[in-house]
């Protein structure tokens, strides 16, 4: 789980004034969920502040806290050597990557070069949960890691091991698809759900009465700073898992919490949206759209390809290709709610060859066209009809492609 490098600062500025003493200290203002804990700040580094800071985490998230969370501090290259080591398909990151490059969501070697995928994490991260096993990581970079801002990063990261105690993660994503759109959304509950904690503990720790804060509004400026920061962002598939679980799952479980109370945490996972669409939807307060599965066609290989791997990008990551296509939409909500399905497939082929095809529907003509305009103008192939278009790239795309999304084009309605 990759740490929003807005974090706390976003809403610092936006929300908070700390209530200090004359001689300037911050007096903690408790919670109502947790009266009697202790809102000091401490340092994270140190084994005292991490098992005080679970404690209150527990509390504010509402459950009981487990014996022992790890939390290891280590440097940028003890963190990179970890996650190095984790397993790989490095063909299939080939492959992916160089589709993501053409859509411009990714740099060349974003995924492949120089510890890929991983050394951007890094370069990205200031503190994350891992596993059970592994816990939390601290990242040391020689800064001060004892304010409210660092307190409740950690707590943040401190939620995430409580949702594995009680909800066992892993085993609740492993019933839902691995593509990156559900990845997304899915984040946007146990994202959504540690930000949550993570603001209304600093709250407490700067002082500030979370009863009287507009938190509505408050998240609202937090997901509009990172919606922007993820379309700025030269890397913009990077930056989906950056900003999106946060911006936009934060709104949501605060809504969750507001209208159920405690009980809104059991309800988000075992109901969780499976689409950025869906969240989205509900992000704008709109009936989430409604629609048949479209008639996907599965490309049928010829001999010298191969088919590596069969996703979806989704809504999100559709508006943020439009937006590195060229799309200066003051407004990007219908192009966001227009997603009626996609499918991205990558093959290799002889010589070290790359192809991959992208069908998509969307919600009418007239936004088909406005797409096909975007990847005509970045020298992409494709063809749109109606509301279905599809998009070729890699290196002299076989003809079996275009066969493929020809026939979706045309396939019954």
């Amino acid at each position: 789980m990759l740490w929003s490098r807005f974090g706390a600062a976003a809403l610092m500025g936006s929300a908070l004034v700390a209530c200090s003493s004359p001689e300037g200290v911050v007096v903690p203002l408790p919670l109502d969920e947790c009266p009697n804990a202790d809102y000091s700040t401490c340092d994270t580094r140190d084994a005292a502040c991490q098992t005080r800071l679970a404690e209150l985490t527990a509390c504010i998230y509402g459950v009981s806290a487990p014996a022992q969370i790890p939390v290891r501090v280590l440097t940028e290259q003890e963190l990179l050597d970890d996650l190095e080591s984790e397993p790989s398909d490095a063909a299939a990151e080939s492959q992916r990557e160089r589709a993501l490059v053409d859509l411009k969501l990714l740099k060349p070697g974003a995924l492949t070069d120089d510890g890929g995928k991983a050394a951007a994490s890094v370069k990205r991260v200031g503190i994350l949960y891992q596993d059970a096993e592994r816990g939390i990581v601290l990242l040391d970079r020689g800064q001060a890691l004892d304010g409210a801002e660092t307190d409740a990063l950690l707590v943040r990261e401190l939620v995430h091991a409580l949702q594995d105690a009680k909800y066992d993660v892993a085993a609740w994503r492993e019933q839902y698809p691995s593509t990156p759109d559900t990845e997304l959304a899915l984040r946007s509950v146990t994202d959504g759900q540690a930000t949550l904690v993570q603001y209304r503990a600093w709250a407490a720790m700067s002082g500030e009465d979370a009863n009287t804060i507009d938190w509505t509004s408050t998240f609202l400026t937090l997901r509009n700073q990172l919606f922007a920061s993820a379309r700025a962002d030269e890397l913009p598939y990077f930056a989906s898992g950056e900003t999106f679980p946060y911006g936009f799952g934060v709104t949501l479980a605060n809504l969750a919490w507001e209208a159920e109370g405690p009980s809104y945490r059991d309800a988000q996972f075992t109901t969780p949206p499976q689409t950025t669409l869906e969240i989205l939807a509900q992000n704008a307060q709109l009936d989430i759209p409604t629609f048949d599965a479209p008639p996907f066609q599965t490309p049928v290989t010829s001999d010298d390809y191969s088919d590596v791997e069969q996703t979806v990008l989704g809504a999100f990551l559709l508006e943020l290709m439009a937006h590195r296509l060229g799309d200066d939409s003051s407004d990007p909500l219908p192009l966001l709610l227009a997603w009626r399905g996609d499918t991205l497939w990558t093959y290799a082929g002889p010589d070290g060859k790359t192809a991959w095809i992208w069908q998509l529907q969307v919600a009418d003509e007239s936004t088909a066209q406005a797409l096909q305009r975007l990847a005509d103008t970045a020298g992409l192939t494709g063809e749109s009809k109606e509301s279905r278009l599809f998009l070729l790239g890699g290196d002299e795309p076989p003809a079996f492609l275009l066969d493929a999304g020809r026939a979706f084009l045309d396939a019954e309605r």
